[in-house]
């Protein structure tokens, strides 16, 4: 399978996840921090299309958001930017793939 999976730099558990994966699976990581575990170094929020990341991908995993740690560090709008309309953008493109 191909997979699409976000915050594939984080590492708590996403970069863990896409390490095991990528055992078994062609992995296309997408996170704005470069990683051995992310091939797609881009801030999820610039992404309006995701079509052409989507191509031929079988599964999406969306770990890329902000949580409460970044209350500290990050606005309330980039929040809504990273948890609302990102996931919306990536949904929405593939619901149209599907």
């Amino acid at each position: 399978m191909k997979l699409l999976l976000t915050g594939s730099s984080g590492p708590k558990v996403a970069s863990h996840v896409a390490a095991y994966l990528a055992q078994y699976h062609e992995v296309l990581g997408v996170d704005m921090t470069p990683s051995s575990t992310t091939s797609l170094v881009v801030d999820i929020t610039l992404i309006r299309d995701w079509r052409p990341h989507l191509l031929n991908v079988d599964a999406v995993i969306h770990f890329a958001a902000l949580h409460a740690p970044h209350r500290e560090t990050h606005s309330a709008e980039a929040f809504y930017r990273t948890n609302v309309d990102a996931t919306r953008h990536l949904l929405d493109a593939a619901v149209t793939q599907a």
